[in-house]
């Protein structure tokens, strides 16, 4: 549920920046719109400061919850909204001062254009997370490299040879499988179960329930 919970915010996100840009282009299709710029501006500055204190707040409370994330990369894009409505209303007095009152009726409309192509990457990026997850593909290198090095070290400190290596995400839940292709006669179950210990005591730290699966056989077949 919570990679599908962190896709419905990501289609939602998606949803309110078509309609920002759809209603700009209507905006502007109209010949722009009078604006109220002081009034504007501290609308503006008052949601800007809100939403960036809450987008740090959630980010603080629990870094390593997705669900978290993916509510404080929302008031991230409406404090980037907001500001660009702050600026927005700055120019258009900055117009008004100059004596360009119709270029002011265009100001609002085009960040607002703007506003959307720069926040696009957020949502597109928590579907294409939530895609990842449910598909099993493997994980962010932020979260794939600390496994790789863990296991890595392991296999130096043990003489091992190189592993296969299959890692994935779901939700809290970190998935971590690691073969290695050993020769016969030479590794037991002891042996096994110490290469066990040594990259669960590596993936200890992580903030992540790990499930973790380590196989060691001379059979290559069986690693695949």
């Amino acid at each position: 549920m919570v990679p599908l919970a962190v896709g419905a915010q990501g289609l939602a996100l998606l949803g309110v920046i078509a309609y920002a840009a759809l209603e700009a282009v209507r905006v502007l299709l109209a010949g722009g719109a009078e604006v109220a710029a002081a009034a504007v501006a501290g609308y503006g500055a008052f949601t800007a400061i809100l939403s960036l204190a809450v987008h740090r707040w959630m980010r603080a409370a629990d870094p390593t919850s997705d669900l978290l994330d993916a509510e404080a990369q929302s008031w991230w894009a409406g404090m980037l909204l907001s500001a660009v409505v702050l600026v927005g209303a700055l120019l258009a007095l900055g117009l008004r001062w100059a004596g360009l009152e119709g270029a002011e009726r265009y100001v609002d409309p085009v960040l607002v254009l703007v506003a959307s192509v720069i926040l696009l990457p957020v949502p597109v990026g928590m579907i294409r997370d939530t895609a990842v997850e449910i598909l099993e593909g493997t994980p962010a290198p932020g979260i794939m490299e600390p496994v790789a090095r863990a296991v890595a070290e392991v296999q130096a400190e043990l003489g091992l040879p190189d592993p296969i290596l299959r890692v994935t995400k779901l939700g809290r839940k970190l998935y971590v499988e690691a073969d290695f292709v050993v020769p016969d006669g030479v590794w037991d179950i002891a042996g096994e179960d110490r290469v066990r210990r040594a990259v669960d005591r590596r993936l200890a730290a992580l903030p992540y329930d790990v499930w973790l699966n380590v196989g060691l056989t001379t059979d290559p077949e069986l690693a695949r």
